[in-house]
This record gives C-alpha cells, structure tokens and sequence, in this order.
C-alpha cells in the first residue's frame, strides 16, 4: 500500500452532531446581538447548537436530517464562557429536555466521549466579546423566548478543530 492511500484512509479525529434552528429565531438572536453591538457576532448563518463532540469516531451515526417536528427550545439566560483561545464567549443557555435525551442516546449508542462533566445546550452569540459588562446588557429573554431547531446534522471533526 502506497503512503498516499495510508494518508487518505486515515481515522478522522471523531464525531460532530449538531443543530440547525428556523430562520425567524436565527434572525431575532441575530437582531439582539446587533441592537445591543456585541462584539464579534457569529455569522447567522452558522448558528447551531452541539448535540455530540465525541473525538473516539462514531461510524455508525446517522443525522436525522430535517426533523418532522422541531425541537422546542427555551431560551434561559446568557452565560459568559471561557473558550480554549482563553477569550470569553457569550452563549444563549437553553431549556430543551429532547437535546439532553438525544445527547444521552447517542453517548450510550456509540460509546461516545465529551470533553465536560455535563451537556449544557447552548447557542453561542460571540467567541470573543472581549471585556463586554454582560450584566448591562437587556434580558435576552425579552427578545427571544423560544426557538426551534429543525435539522440534526454531523459530519466528522477536522483536526485543525482540537487546537
């Protein structure tokens, strides 16, 4: 066997599994990060949530693709989260019991791994906000308090994603 076709058969680095949510609750998260200027908004167009980050590969997974019936989400609070570029990034927390359950279906079907104690969904706003004084910022709640996801996509993890 040849070192090309070694390089190409290569493992991948592990499972992703996410989210996508409908367009009117993308655009009113997006309306907030942009009336209350938060520093480096995430592009709306890749507003997710993850459902599996699991870096032993799950060969057998299948995203569900487009739901039948949306994942009703509600929104709790935001959060301000350190990232592993030792920025501070601004999520969304979510109530949303069918995320948990799925998440747990799929750590036990697959034996997958998650890098913390506990799922938390979650929709991120900002990787980075810098210094920003979240505690003056309005109630997200009061501009969103529901959204749906409506797709669960994955694909596998690229290594330039774990540094």
């Amino acid at each position: 066997m040849r070192l090309t076709e070694l390089m190409e058969k290569k493992e991948p680095a592990g499972t992703y599994a996410g989210y996508h949510y409908d367009k009117d609750g993308v655009a009113l998260l997006s309306k907030y990060a942009e009336d209350n200027k938060l520093p480096n908004p995430l592009d709306p167009k890749k507003t997710h949530t993850t459902l599996l980050y699991s870096k032993k590969p799950c060969p057998n997974y299948e995203p569900l693709g487009k739901l039948e019936s949306p994942i009703k989400c509600k929104i709790n609070k935001m959060e301000v989260w350190p990232t592993q570029s030792k920025k501070n990034a601004l999520v969304v927390t979510l109530t949303a019991p069918d995320m948990c359950k799925r998440h747990k279906e799929l750590m036990d079907e697959h034996g997958a791994t998650y890098d913390f104690d506990e799922y938390k969904p979650h929709i991120t706003l900002s990787y980075d906000i810098g210094d920003l004084d979240v505690d003056k910022l309005p109630e997200i709640k009061d501009t969103v308090k529901e959204i749906d996801a409506v797709e669960e996509y994955g694909e596998d993890i690229k290594d330039e994603w774990n540094k």
